[in-house]
């Protein structure tokens, strides 16, 4: 919370509970829609609808769309009846949401649907303030092409190590290695499926050496042909440290083999640490790409 407002609630001996919390940043959430996003839903009955499907509130009945022709010959659809964002699906959902994981999950999907980029990012920023002046207990990171919330308590997330990796997959020539790495740690934080997670992981690293090592191989042979080792060789690495990355790297296919196989059979320590794992292994060969 800001400390202004904090020592306002002190100096006149306010109790702040979280209920209160959460009913003061629901409001500031749907000011922020309103402000960035609300002309949008108004005029376009699809992107509500979508907002509406993604979410698991859509009700059919309730949309009668009118089509009109614009000057340019587009198409656009528009409810003559709604003026005012109050007026909308979403923001009664909005008024009726009483959980902060309910509530995210919207704020979630509009990053998931097509909006402009200028409006998007306006959102974006009226939300990480949002989030900052109450010291709500999220953190929302932005990557190149995509956006996620996800509780502060994921620690994993907060990283140096994970925030390098996401920054040197960064641009078109690792794009997918950069994709697959967020992708795996939005599983992670949404508590997904520790196979998927871990075939995240490695398909990240893989796409990442086939682009870095100009080769079409698998992890495996990446390997077993010497390609990684020719890379570490051409930049005068120690001969020590070869061995240990590639030790590390089989050890690191040789687990993803055995329990990639038993689904959910792993503890969220051992997540963690090919999460670690990955993001060191790219790191160090971005380090030594950059000499």
């Amino acid at each position: 919370m800001d400390e202004k407002y904090r020592k306002f609630l002190n100096r006149w001996n306010i109790e702040f509970n979280e209920n209160k919390l959460f009913e003061l940043f629901k409001n500031r959430i749907i000011i922020s829609f309103d402000t960035s996003l609300g002309k949008e839903f108004i005029c376009y009955d699809e992107l509500q609808e979508e907002f509406l499907k993604m979410s698991g509130h859509l009700n059919t009945e309730s949309f009668s769309y009118t089509r009109t022709e614009s000057i340019m010959g587009e198409f656009n659809t528009y409810n003559e009846k709604r003026n005012y964002f109050s007026e909308t699906q979403i923001w009664n959902i909005l008024k009726k949401t009483t959980k902060m994981k309910d509530l995210i999950l919207l704020i979630q999907i509009v990053f998931w649907l097509k909006i402009k980029d200028k409006y998007k990012e306006e959102f974006y920023n009226k939300i990480k303030l949002d989030i900052e002046y109450l010291n709500i207990q999220i953190n929302i990171k932005k990557t190149n092409n995509e956006i996620i919330l996800y509780p502060k308590g994921v620690e994993v997330l907060d990283k140096e190590i994970v925030n390098k990796t996401i920054n040197y997959t960064f641009g078109e020539k690792y794009i997918e290695s950069h994709n697959k790495y967020v992708h795996a740690l939005k599983l992670y934080s949404e508590n997904g499926k520790t196979r998927d997670i871990l075939d995240s992981l490695r398909l990240s690293l893989e796409s990442f050496l086939r682009q870095l090592l100009n080769q079409k191989l698998n992890l495996e042979k990446l390997t077993r042909h010497k390609h990684i080792e020719k890379f570490l060789i051409s930049k005068t690495v120690p001969k020590e440290i070869i061995e240990m990355y590639l030790l590390l790297i089989n050890q690191y296919i040789s687990y993803q083999n055995e329990h990639v196989k038993h689904n959910d059979s792993n503890r969220k320590e051992d997540i963690e640490f090919m999460i670690y794992n990955t993001g060191n292994f790219i790191n160090y060969l971005c380090l030594l790409e950059e000499k």
